[in-house]
């Protein structure tokens, strides 16, 4: 397709074979196809277009209609994969004209999409789309300035969809009883998104990235075995206990201190948080007693004494760092005191005043609702 006025032609039949005839039912596949083919067309022109309102508007249009009349089909993978399609041009708005509302309109759209891939048991699918919808939120937290009702309406929606996102990646497992051979790389890849959105949050000086590193937190703690709104460990929902992989626990042990240590907003507030995080994991089957445990303490306890040689020795002798996440292990070698100095605490023995602080400042696990 070439022009506007065969989109145009198109939405036109689409429209016609969604008319109800004397005899017999609308045409709703043929309505879906002929809407997508258009949406196709006006996106491509939306993208290309500097003066692109009139396309952006009716791609989202087509798009729209493509997902519903093939809702009516019963086609509910392409009903999902077109709300997809559109989520990714209300987002793409969102980045082009800085506009939180269409943040909030691919939010929105993806979590269509998830509901739409969940009646068709697609969980993979559907955690993909959560987790998207819980990016689109966070660009909307960014965004949201001094408008605290904005702020705390985009905070609850972006931990809220990460929760729906991890509950959903675990779903495949606690139901079929299999083991979850797959569920490391769903939840690594979830993972590297955020971590991605997080490098791309400091370097365009948008934020200050820990919503997304509280994000990648959650997930590792979930393989983990974790309760994210408790803090307690069950090791029978350790997914490396299960796959009797506990190198791979040790790992992502080491990782969870690099993220909370990567913060440079306040060093002090992130020594609360990687503290808080240590008491939980030296309980954990295949962190506790390993090198990796080791190579954690030595790095936390280099940022409690503010003792900068200390934390260049333990990057220095912490090879176990070289061995995790390429994209984590890159933030470990690069651990400084950015965030200041660290006040003197003694982290060990600290009040629940303290606690609480990094809660408010963090964001707790335990906001999820």
């Amino acid at each position: 397709m070439s022009t506007a006025a065969e989109a145009e032609s198109l939405i036109a039949a689409a429209k016609k074979h969604l008319k109800k005839p004397l005899f017999g039912k609308p045409n709703y596949n043929s309505a879906a196809e002929e809407y997508e083919q258009a949406a196709k067309f006006y996106t491509s022109e939306a993208r290309r277009s500097e003066n692109n309102q009139s396309f952006l508007e009716s791609a989202k249009e087509c798009w729209t209609a493509s997902s519903a009349a093939h809702e009516k089909a019963k086609n509910g993978i392409f009903a999902a994969r077109a709300m997809v399609a559109l989520g990714e041009l209300y987002h793409e708005d969102g980045v082009t004209n800085n506009r939180v509302s269409s943040f909030q309109q691919a939010g929105a759209t993806f979590e269509k999409a998830s509901q739409l891939y969940a009646l068709e048991i697609k969980t993979d699918k559907q955690a993909e789309c959560l987790g998207k919808a819980s990016a689109a939120w966070r660009e909307v937290l960014k965004r949201a300035g001094e408008d605290a009702a904005l702020k705390k309406e985009a905070k609850q929606k972006t931990d809220e969809l990460t929760e729906e996102t991890l509950n959903t990646m675990q779903l495949s497992w606690e139901v079929d009883e299999k083991r979850p051979y797959k569920l490391p790389e769903q939840y690594r890849a979830f993972i590297t998104q955020t971590l991605k959105d997080y490098q791309q949050t400091i370097s365009s000086k948008e934020g200050d990235g820990i919503a997304e590193l509280r994000t990648a937190v959650m997930a590792e703690k979930r393989m983990l075995g974790i309760n994210t709104k408790t803090n307690q460990y069950d090791d029978s929902k350790n997914i490396f206990t299960t796959l009797k992989q506990p190198s791979n626990a040790a790992k992502c042990g080491l990782e969870i201190i690099i993220l909370c240590l990567s913060s440079s907003k306040n060093a002090s507030d992130a020594v609360i948080w990687a503290d808080e995080e240590m008491n939980i994991l030296r309980s954990v089957t295949g962190f506790a007693g390993s090198k990796e445990e080791r190579a954690a303490g030595n790095l936390l306890s280099a940022y409690e004494d503010n003792d900068i040689e200390r934390l260049q020795m333990a990057l220095k002798e912490s090879h176990e760092i070289n061995f995790l996440a390429p994209d984590i292990a890159r933030m470990g070698k690069k651990l400084t005191f950015a965030g200041g100095k660290v006040e003197r605490l003694n982290v060990n023995n600290m009040s629940s005043n303290n606690n609480n602080k990094a809660v408010d400042e963090f964001g707790s696990d335990e906001d999820i609702r």
